[in-house]
């Protein structure tokens, strides 16, 4: 098949279709999690610039402004909570929702919280290049302070940043996965804001001042 008509890479591990829900034990087993891992490796040790490219690609994507159209603004639509409820799911689709929620599909729409809700997510949202503007800000927070090891900006921002790194790396990147990488980013750029501006502050005072660098 060419590379241009293959489906993501999240299909081979969740499609009905793909070989390793054919091994005893499903996809989740023992015998499935040990085959792919070795194979995984072995397609990575085979054609590492072009794994390198795929996660890089799948990273990237969540830095850049996404078009209505996109794939990536459809899955982010998905994530979006209903004013209105939804249509009962696919058959084939209920027992995931019973696997995440006793309840199942029977969800509803409870006013006025629904539409509290719904404002929320229409106006407080996190584009692709304001997420890499805090990115950026944490990042000068940690070089201004390299002689402590990055300070205590360093521990949130490693955290967002494994957040983000580690679906693309693994799978793809999704926007759920978003989520939980933006406070610890937003906290490392906070942090990163307070130790630039001392910095300024004692390249203002000058060395009567008696600060250091990157202290």
């Amino acid at each position: 098949m060419p590379v241009s008509e293959r489906p993501s890479p999240a299909t081979y591990i969740w499609s009905k279709t793909s070989p390793i829900n054919n091994i005893p034990g499903g996809e989740l087993g023992k015998r499935a999690d040990s085959l792919g891992t070795s194979f995984a490796l072995r397609a990575i040790r085979a054609q590492p610039l072009d794994y390198l490219q795929a996660a890089g690609s799948s990273l990237w994507i969540i830095f850049l402004p996404h078009p209505s159209t996109s794939a990536f603004a459809q899955d982010l639509r998905d994530y979006m909570f209903p004013v209105a409820a939804k249509k009962p799911p696919a058959p084939w689709a209920r027992h995931y929702y019973y696997e995440y929620d006793p309840a199942g599909p029977g969800m509803r729409v409870v006013q006025p919280y629904a539409g509290w809700v719904g404002a929320y997510q229409h106006y407080i949202v996190v584009p692709g290049p304001l997420l890499g503007v805090i990115m950026l800000v944490g990042l000068g927070g940690l070089i201004v302070a390299w002689r402590r090891i990055g300070g205590p900006a360093l521990l949130p921002w490693l955290t967002g940043l494994v957040l983000l790194v580690t679906p693309a790396a693994i799978v793809e990147y999704d926007p759920r996965y978003l989520v939980c990488a933006i406070p610890p980013l937003c906290v490392a750029a906070a942090i990163g804001i307070q130790q630039m501006a001392g910095l300024a502050k004692r390249l203002h005072a000058g060395p009567a001042g008696g600060g250091r660098l990157g202290a």
